[in-house]
């Protein structure tokens, strides 16, 4: 499925990019969970020497073994590093200039370890204007986020750069999408943007799902209410309750 919309915030990390080449810039990204954060930024780096860390629930030296494996494919010789300030610290002076660092579910640490929060802030301070990299720290749980850099008692206060709040696509958009899985008639279109709003990785779900052509209550049935399916907590009323609503 084509990758729809986001010009404007293309454009936007875009610039940011450009300004790297001066000195290291500490994006924040937040949304909710499945509006394209991630689809995004892999989008701003098909064509840019990047790393991507995917920040999970697990032990530090878990954690640092798995991003330091990652870090091995843009950065040859990558030690093994216990601490994460020491490991942050290497990455930072050991990538290309003008490499996209991008830590995403970045919120994920205060369960890994909170006092990492602290750390990257230091080595943030210490680095931000000897190297030329763009960090992007993205996560889905917006309380958090904005606990961790809003807050003033917290470590990461008035560190980030730019902040930016991805939202939802635009019915126009997702029309765009629903014609590449055959649901063409602006009744049919509306009807999902009704459940599904500007969500795209539901519209994606479908077409994996072999969707084509399908009405909502098709959909509905086969992504939500089929035994298998994962439910979804947005989702709060039965299948005849949103056929009434529908008509």
């Amino acid at each position: 499925m084509k990758f729809q919309n986001r010009e404007t915030e293309l454009k936007e990390l875009e610039r940011i990019r450009k300004l790297c080449e001066i000195s290291t810039h500490f994006t924040i990204l937040t949304g909710r969970r499945r509006v394209g954060k991630t689809e995004l930024v892999k989008k701003l780096c098909e064509n840019e020497e990047h790393l991507y860390f995917f920040i999970g629930r697990k032990k530090i030296s878990l954690l640092l073994e798995e991003l330091s494996e990652i870090a091995r494919t843009r950065i040859e010789i990558f030690p093994t590093i216990l601490k994460f300030d020491e490991w942050l610290e290497f990455l930072l002076n050991n990538v290309s200039n003008n490499t996209v660092i991008f830590f995403d579910e970045f919120q994920n640490f205060k369960y890994v370890d909170e006092s990492i929060f602290s750390e990257f802030q230091k080595v943030l301070d210490r680095n931000i204007d000897k190297v030329q990299v763009h960090v992007i720290a993205a996560g889905s749980h917006i309380t958090l986020m904005n606990k961790i850099f809003s807050d003033s008692k917290e470590p990461l206060f008035g560190r980030a750069t730019e902040k930016y709040v991805l939202k939802p696509l635009l019915f126009k958009n997702v029309a765009k999408m629903l014609v590449e899985i055959g649901v063409t008639s602006i009744e049919d279109q509306v009807r999902w943007y009704t459940v599904f709003g500007g969500i795209p990785k539901y519209y994606v779900a479908a077409q994996e799902q072999g969707l084509y052509g399908s009405d909502i209550f098709s959909a509905l049935k086969l992504l939500l209410f089929r035994e298998f399916a994962k439910q979804n907590k947005f989702l709060l009323y039965t299948l005849d309750d949103i056929e009434r609503c529908l008509g």
